[in-house]
């Protein structure tokens, strides 16, 4: 198992790059406004793989199960190149997959075909452990380039790329109580603080 620590950064207007550092040898990962943010991509990834392993299914039985093993896909698209990162966390290993690939074609907004596929890197890593260090780089983000700046420096239109606030705070440890209203309520200063502090 690899420790990884992790650096997000906007290189120019519309373009980001996440870099793995595994080992003192840097993997960089640029991504640009023709597909998603890679860090919100992330950020929901492992929000995804922690809501569905906290998860008690009822199975055809009517037996409670939990799901050990679940996996997330991420696009990191350029034009036309990019990566394809595959997530698979199995209790408590994240195993890491990022293939690149020279390009791509889209199918009913939804399938992909890749061409010139190659594994560039490949990793097992504890899963707590990054989740713990991507929060902390997007909280490092955040201070860096504000709400607003982090939107404007991904896409001036703003059409879909906010920063994904509530599953970073769920992923901090925030939790919510509902009400007899049938309203669902959360500690605003205590979200407030872990981001701040």
């Amino acid at each position: 198992m690899k420790n990884i620590d992790l650096h997000f950064f906007f290189e120019y207007y519309g373009a980001a790059v996440i870099d793995f550092e595994i080992d003192n040898q840097h993997h960089k990962f640029e991504s640009t406004y023709m597909g998603e943010n890679p860090l919100n991509a992330l950020i929901t990834a492992l929000w995804q793989l922690t809501v569905k392993s906290n998860t008690i299914w009822i199975n055809e039985n009517g037996e409670e199960e939990t799901h050990d093993k679940e996996s997330y896909n991420l696009i990191w698209q350029n034009e036309p190149w990019g990566h394809t990162v595959k997530l698979v966390k199995d209790k408590d290993i994240l195993h890491i997959t990022i293939t690149y690939f020279s390009d791509t074609e889209r199918y009913n907004d939804q399938t992909y075909s890749f061409t010139d596929t190659e594994t560039v890197l490949e990793v097992d890593t504890n899963f707590n452990d990054f989740t713990s260090k991507v929060c902390k780089e997007a909280i490092r983000a955040l201070r860096k380039y504000g709400f607003l700046g982090y939107a404007r420096s991904w896409d001036t239109s703003y059409k879909n790329e906010d920063f994904p606030i509530a599953k970073l705070l769920y992923l901090l440890g925030s939790d919510c109580q509902e009400k007899d209203d049938d309203l669902v309520l959360s500690d605003f200063n205590k979200e407030l603080k872990m981001l701040t502090s």
